[in-house]
C-alpha cells in the first residue's frame, strides 16, 4: 500500500482522535469546573467559611465535604490524557487555571481543618489565658503563611463557569486571609496584655445612652493584668471623678471642636469623637489629674463586650439573679431601669451594675473557661467597636492599631453618630437609617448622605428614667424627647461639607485623618427627623469605609443596591453609586 493512499487515512484517524480527545478534555474541564463551583457553593450556602467557624470547628464538616469534590476535580484535571492539553494556547490556560484553583482551595481547606484543630488545641491547653492566646496566635500565624502563598493561576480569558468560580474563590481567600490575620493579631496582643504586669484605665460604657462610636462612659476604674489573671479595682461612677473646667489640657479634637461640652468637668461628655485615641488620651490625662496615678494605657468595654466574655466564662449571678450572655444585654440596655423610682434604688442599681465588670473579667481566670468560644466572640465584639485599646507607648499603640484594636478612623472612613444630649436612656428606642447617592460632575464626585432618625419609644409604657426628663437634670426637654448631636465623620479628602437647612454647624473641621461636622436636633416620640449631608470627593477616590456605630440597633444603610447593617464594617465601591 502506497504512502499516498495511507496518509489521508492516517490523517483522518488522527483528526478523529483529536476531535474525540478535545470533546473528552472539554467535558473533563467543564466537569471539574462544576465540581469546583459545587465545592464553593457548599461553603457559601453553609456560611461556613468564616473565622468563627474556623475557630470553633464548625467549618470542618462542610469543608471536608467540599474537599471530596475538589479532589475529584483535581484528579480529572491531572489525568495523564489531560496533560497534552496544557500545551494548547486556549485549553491550556483553562486547565492551568482550573488545576490551580482546585489545588489551592483543596490546600486551603486542608490547612483550615488541620490549622483549626491546632488553634483549638492551643485554646484548650491547660495553661493560663495569656499563654493560650499566645499559642493560638502562633498557630494562626502558620495558617496565614499558607494562605498567603496560595496561587489561583491565570485569571485572563477563562471560560464563564471557571472565571466565576475563580472570582468567588479569590474573594473568599482574601476575606478569610484578612480575618485570620486579624485573629492572629488580636490573640497575640491580648495575650501580651494579659501576660502583664500592666495597669490600664478601664472605661465602661453603656450603649443605652450613646456617644460617638461608643456608649456613654459611666464607670471608670483600673484593670490590672498579670500571668493571665485580671483584677479590676477602684471602680466608680465616672462623674464622681469630674474635674474643674480647664484642669487639664485635652487632645486636639476636644480642644478645637468640643470645648463647649467641657469634658474635663464631665467624664460623660467624653467620646464626642469616635476616634478612640483622642478620647483615651484625654481620659488618661483626666485620670492622672483626678487620682495622681499613672497607668499603662486605656481599655474601653461595653455591655456587648461583657456579653462576649460571658460566652466564654458562663453565666453571672447578680443579687441572686443569673444572667447569661443574651439576658445580660437586655438587662444592661433596658431592664435595669424599669424599677427605679427614687434616688436610693438608683444608687442600688448602680452598685449592681458596677459588680458585673469585675465579676466577668475576674472569671477569665476560672477553670471552666471556654476559650475556643471566647476568642471568636471577642473578635466579633472588637470588629463592632465594643472593645478598644490605647497606649501612650508608640510601639505598643502601633501594634494595637495593626490588630485593629485601637478604634481609630482612617482617611477613607465614613461614620454616622447620634449622641444623646437629653437626660434619658432613649437610644434603645432610636432607629437610625442612612442612604448614600452620588453623581460625578467634572473631576468631582458630589455625594448626598440622607439620615433619618425615628423615635419609637412608647411614653405610656416606659418609665420616666428611660423617657426623661430626670428630676436632677435641668435640661429643658419634654417626656420622651430625644435631643441628639448628630455627628458625621467624612473621608479626609471631603470638601464643601454641609447639612441642608443648617447655617451654623455645631462642629466643623478636621478630626485626625477625617473631616467632622455636627448639628443638634430633637426627635419627639413617634416622630421622624430627616437631615441631608452633602460633600464632595475627588473622583480619584474609589472606596469609602463605612464604620460601625456601636449602636444597640445598628444603623441601616442603603448603599446603592446594597442594604447594610453597620454592626460590621463595609467597604463601599463608590462606582456602585453611579
Amino acid at each position: 500500500m502506497s504512502l499516498r493512499r495511507v496518509l489521508p487515512t492516517a490523517l483522518a484517524l488522527v483528526l478523529v482522535l483529536l476531535i474525540v480527545w478535545s470533546v473528552w478534555a472539554a467535558f473533563g474541564l467543564l466537569s471539574a469546573a462544576d465540581d469546583i463551583r459545587a465545592a464553593d457553593e457548599i461553603l457559601r450556602e453553609q456560611s461556613s467559611f468564616t473565622i468563627d467557624a474556623f475557630l470553633t470547628g464548625d467549618l470542618d464538616a462542610p469543608a471536608l465535604e467540599a474537599a471530596v469534590l475538589l479532589g475529584r476535580a483535581h484528579d480529572r484535571l491531572d489525568a495523564p490524557l489531560m496533560r497534552p492539553g496544557r500545551w494548547l494556547p486556549v485549553l491550556g490556560r483553562q486547565l492551568s487555571a482550573a488545576t490551580a484553583i482546585s489545588g489551592s482551595l483543596e490546600e486551603l481547606i486542608d490547612v483550615s481543618v488541620s490549622g483549626g484543630s491546632e488553634v483549638r488545641a492551643a485554646l484548650d491547653a491547660d495553661e493560663t489565658l495569656d499563654v493560650q492566646f499566645a499559642m493560638a496566635a502562633s498557630a494562626l500565624g502558620r495558617v496565614n503563611a499558607v494562605v498567603f502563598e496560595l496561587d489561583l493561576g491565570p485569571d485572563e480569558a477563562l471560560i464563564g463557569p471557571l472565571a466565576e468560580a475563580r472570582r468567588e474563590i479569590d474573594d473568599k481567600l482574601e476575606r478569610f486571609g484578612d480575618a485570620a490575620r486579624d485573629a492572629e493579631g488580636v490573640a497575640r496582643e491580648l495575650g501580651e496584655l494579659l501576660s502583664g504586669p500592666e495597669s490600664h484605665l478601664l472605661l465602661v460604657a453603656n450603649n443605652a445612652e450613646m456617644r460617638a462610636g461608643s456608649g456613654m462612659i459611666l464607670t471608670t476604674g483600673v484593670l490590672r493584668a498579670e500571668n493571665g489573671l485580671v483584677v479590676v479595682s477602684d471602680l466608680g461612677l465616672s462623674f464622681a471623678r469630674n474635674l474643674e473646667v480647664g484642669a487639664v489640657e485635652l487632645t486636639t479634637t476636644y480642644e478645637e471642636h468640643f470645648g463647649f461640652l467641657t469634658p474635663e468637668a464631665e467624664w460623660r461628655n467624653l467620646a464626642a469623637t469616635p476616634r478612640f485615641p483622642e478620647t483615651a488620651e484625654s481620659a488618661l490625662r483626666m485620670w492622672n489629674a483626678a487620682t495622681g496615678e499613672s497607668l499603662d494605657g486605656v481599655v474601653l468595654i461595653d455591655p456587648y463586650m461583657l456579653s462576649a466574655l460571658m460566652k466564654g466564662t458562663g453565666p453571672a449571678v447578680i443579687d441572686g439573679v443569673e444572667y447569661d450572655s443574651d439576658s445580660i444585654l437586655q438587662y444592661l440596655l433596658h431592664d435595669q431601669y424599669l424599677t427605679i423610682d427614687v434616688e436610693q434604688t438608683n444608687t442600688e442599681r448602680r452598685a449592681q451594675e458596677r459588680t458585673l465588670a469585675p465579676l466577668v473579667l475576674g472569671a477569665l481566670a476560672g477553670g471552666n473557661l471556654d476559650v475556643a468560644t471566647l476568642l471568636p466572640a471577642v473578635i466579633d465584639a472588637l470588629e463592632q467597636r465594643h472593645l478598644m485599646l490605647w497606649s501612650p507607648d508608640g510601639d505598643r499603640q502601633s501594634a494595637w492599631a495593626d490588630a485593629d484594636l485601637d478604634g481609630e478612623l482612617d482617611a477613607d472612613s465614613l461614620m454616622v453618630s447620634s449622641q444623646n444630649r437629653s437626660p434619658s436612656k432613649l437610644d434603645y428606642f432610636i432607629e437610625v437609617r442612612a442612604g448614600l447617592s452620588s453623581q460625578i460632575v467634572g473631576d468631582v464626585r458630589r455625594v448626598e448622605l440622607q439620615i433619618a432618625l425615628d423615635n419609637t419609644v412608647d411614653i405610656a409604657v416606659e418609665p420616666w428614667y428611660v423617657t426623661g426628663p430626670q428630676p436632677w437634670d435641668d435640661t429643658p426637654v419634654q417626656v420622651g424627647e430625644y435631643v441628639t448631636l448628630l455627628t458625621v465623620n467624612l473621608p479626609g479628602a471631603a470638601t464643601n461639607a454641609s447639612i441642608d437647612g443648617v447655617e451654623d454647624l455645631s462642629v466643623a473641621g478636621a478630626d485626625g485623618p477625617t473631616r467632622i461636622i455636627a448639628t443638634t436636633l430633637s426627635v419627639m416620640p413617634g416622630d421622624r427627623e430627616l437631615r441631608t449631608v452633602r460633600f464632595d470627593l475627588p473622583v480619584s477616590q474609589t472606596e469609602i469605609y463605612v464604620e460601625p456605630s456601636a449602636r444597640a440597633d445598628p444603623i441601616r444603610w442603603t448603599l446603592g443596591d446594597v442594604s447594610h447593617r453597620d454592626g460590621t464594617p463595609y467597604v463601599l465601591d463608590l462606582a456602585s453609586l453611579d
